[in-house]
């Protein structure tokens, strides 16, 4: 749990905020939109790895509870 700590403080101390060019166009050269585009993609998988292992401790205190380990 000491890695979603570190997570959850990077998160909070380093918020991501995407800007999008105004005519719609993926500025692909732009190294500004490439590190956004790293930063948004990080978040998301940070986002995800947070839910994955909520899900796991949910499953994990269900199969407790089936087995009788914890009542």
């Amino acid at each position: 749990m000491l890695c979603m700590r570190l997570v959850r403080k990077f998160m909070r101390n380093n918020p991501v905020q995407v800007h999008f060019p105004s005519d719609g166009k993926r500025a692909s050269g732009n190294r500004a939109f490439g590190r956004l585009d790293a930063q948004t993609l990080h978040r998301r998988s940070c986002e995800r790895y947070s839910e994955a292992v909520a899900n796991h401790e949910i499953k994990k205190v269900e199969y407790m509870v089936l087995t009788g380990r914890l009542a």
